[in-house]
């Protein structure tokens, strides 16, 4: 029950900050960091690791540790535990790309549209202590849109599941103008 009540009130606050303001944040930081604490949790997994040095994208620090927890999360919950997965973050394209690939048994084609949708959880007949709450793909999703990026779904049954979040890329700084002085 708490874990629920805490995952409703991280949507009822990503629902209430509408544009919050984003700052630099060391995504490839927080990735390692993510995988390395997944790997912990769950030592018998294969996590490879493909992540580009000094990424920052403008974000919420907190909101993007919980949406990476949540990928993670539902790689463990929802593959066998001998699955391995894949971590990549890269840049290209005016864009960046963080993208979770497992090789658990993939999502049927019915519920693909859905997984995004709060309460929805693509077996029914899981209960909460094996399956989740059904809101940790909706609070990805709600991550991935203030942070003004977009979130792809590609899952294939027998063969996996791949989400990959697209986040523009940090407009550069402007040059600060050189002070010239004073003429008199």
């Amino acid at each position: 029950m708490g874990k629920l009540v805490e995952a409703l009130l991280m949507l009822a606050r990503l629902d209430e900050e509408g544009e919050a303001p984003l700052e630099p944040v060391g995504l490839s930081r927080i990735v390692t960091d993510s995988v390395r604490d997944a790997a912990t949790v769950e030592p018998a997994r294969s996590y490879t690791l493909r992540v580009q040095d000094s990424v920052i994208v403008l974000g919420d620090e907190a909101q993007l540790r919980s949406l990476l927890a949540n990928l993670l999360s539902n790689v463990r919950m929802h593959t066998p535990p001998a699955a391995p997965c894949t971590v990549e973050l890269r840049t290209g394209d005016s864009k960046i790309t963080l993208a979770v690939q497992d090789s658990g048994p993939g999502i049927p084609g019915h519920a693909v549209g859905h997984v995004f949708d709060r309460f929805y959880r693509a077996d029914e007949g899981r209960s909460r202590t094996h399956g989740g709450t059904g809101l940790g793909l909706a609070i990805t999703a709600a991550v991935v849109e203030h942070h003004h990026a977009h979130i792809d779904l590609d899952s294939r049954l027998d063969h996996g599941t791949r989400i990959s979040v697209a986040f523009p890329e940090p407009e550069p700084e402007p040059e600060p103008e050189a002070d010239h002085g004073s003429v008199t």
